[in-house]
């Protein structure tokens, strides 16, 4: 799924900044590239890859701090400030913050699925680790939510004799799938699937196909 974190965390925090990226170019890695793109060497591939992995962090409850620190290390010491005072960004962090006082407000958060996740250990150091925990295992819920439909399609479809198709491997956000014949059929039909409840969710995103 194309953006699904940040897409995940702008419906459920609100992240207007997040969300009018989304509906205006469908990506936000384009974006996010061009506020660090002067600040390092990398192709845009490389760099890609260490922007995803400052966004994940943030969203799961990294500090600013932490963020700019792994901005530097993997980009550049200038890298870090457009980045992280970027209001875009600055939307996420914000949302991201409110979320995780939610959070320690309520002793703990609750997924899509009714799962609690409890946030008030026995020592106290640790709530917020525990905080950040529980945030993080609500996301990775609504990330599986989201996937939920090609799940159960995929579930009918093994009951028929000739499968028009199989899944034979998972990943967080996405799947590989076998198709007897009609690849590109199959993965139309899968992208309905997805993108229909990520409408119904009210989630800025889409199933993106490729070829292996």
């Amino acid at each position: 799924v194309s953006n699904s974190q940040l897409a995940l965390a702008a419906a459920a925090w609100d992240v207007r900044g997040v969300r009018k990226v989304l509906d205006e170019h469908g990506t936000a890695w384009p974006y996010l590239l061009r506020l660090v793109r002067p600040y390092h060497a990398l192709s845009d591939d490389d760099a890609k890859r260490e922007i995803k992995r400052a966004i994940y962090a943030a969203i799961f409850g990294m500090s600013k701090r932490g963020v700019g620190y792994l901005l530097r290390e993997r980009l550049s010491t200038g890298a870090a400030t457009p980045f992280l005072t970027d209001s875009v960004v600055a939307d996420l962090f914000s949302a991201r913050d409110r979320a995780l006082a939610a959070v320690e407000s309520r002793g703990g958060a609750e997924d899509c699925f009714g799962n609690w996740y409890c946030a008030r250990p026995a020592d106290p150091t640790h709530r917020a680790h525990k905080v950040r925990s529980a945030l993080a295992a609500t996301m990775q819920a609504a990330e599986l939510q989201l996937l939920l439909p090609v799940v159960e399609d995929a579930r009918r479809e093994a009951t028929n004799v000739r499968p028009l198709y199989r899944i034979v491997g998972w990943m967080h956000d996405g799947f590989v799938v076998k198709p007897r014949h009609s690849p590109d059929q199959v993965a139309e039909r899968l992208r309905r699937l997805v993108d229909a409840e990520a409408r119904r969710l009210g989630v800025p995103a889409t199933l993106e196909c490729k070829s292996l």
